[in-house]
């Protein structure tokens, strides 16, 4: 019984490991993908007020 658990132990924690480097992975992407968000969030922020419209376009004229 005792090789038995021993095997099955071992066949266990070699998932667990995969697992657990995929995760991290995964957390390192993610954490990556927020930061260019963040990023992209803070560059379009500071565009507000510096973009300068045309007051004679019409706007409305192109939704018909």
């Amino acid at each position: 019984m005792g090789k038995q658990t021993e095997s099955d132990a071992l066949r266990i924690a070699g998932p667990r490991a995969v697992m657990s480097v995929l995760r991290e992975k995964v957390v390192v992407a993610e954490a990556l993908e927020e930061s260019a968000r963040r990023r992209d969030a803070a560059c379009i922020s500071r565009l507000f007020g510096e973009i300068r419209y045309d007051p004679q376009y019409d706007y409305k004229k192109n939704r018909s």
